[in-house]
């Protein structure tokens, strides 16, 4: 059975992750795992912070794709 229903659980995320950025992942988890509308709302808003840590140096282009393929909107 699949665990999840729009993440890419292929995609692993096996980098740092700023701790906003990560509580926003977990929480996108556990909305697709009840396959719950939010998920969308907050795959979104993982974009945009993954962005801005990209455009703060925090992340590297690389990592904010991973994040990207794993948080499909």
């Amino acid at each position: 059975m699949k665990k999840y229903h729009e993440i890419n659980d292929n995609q692993k995320i096996d980098f740092a992750v700023p701790e906003p950025l990560l509580h926003l992942m977990e929480d996108a988890e556990e909305a697709d795992m009840r396959n719950d509308g939010s998920y969308d709302n907050l795959a979104d808003t993982i974009d945009v912070w993954a962005k801005n840590y990209y455009a703060d140096g925090i992340l590297s282009k690389a990592q904010w794709d991973a994040i990207v393929r794993r948080y499909p909107q």
